[in-house]
């Protein structure tokens, strides 16, 4: 990836399907990197519950991310649909202390 003006925003998206991760990347409010990575149901069952499967779809973001050359500190917002999360009101949430950690439970 070449490096961008000063002023271009990274925005990675993901969505975590049942069988599969997709991933996209905007430059601004351009897309310009997107991938379906499908997961097979042999891969997926040695995990239990959906949330053990974190390491999984955690390694396919990075090997993404890898593959484009955009290296995380780029990224300006990550923004992701589904979780296990309760509902909440929609809008944008700043959590710098928390960055990088997930809920797990």
């Amino acid at each position: 990836m070449k490096a961008g003006n000063m002023a271009d925003r990274f925005i990675l998206c993901v969505n975590p399907g049942s069988t599969s991760t997709k991933v996209a990347v905007f430059e601004n409010d351009k897309l310009r990197f997107d991938e379906k990575f499908s997961h097979s149901a042999s891969e997926l069952k040695q995990y239990c519950r959906i949330a053990d499967q974190y390491s999984l779809r955690l390694g396919v973001i990075a090997d993404f991310l890898y593959k484009i050359k955009l290296p995380m500190s780029k990224l300006s917002a990550a923004a992701g649909i589904g979780g296990l999360l309760k509902p909440i009101p929609c809008g944008i949430y700043l959590d710098r202390k928390r960055r990088g950690n997930t809920r797990r439970r």
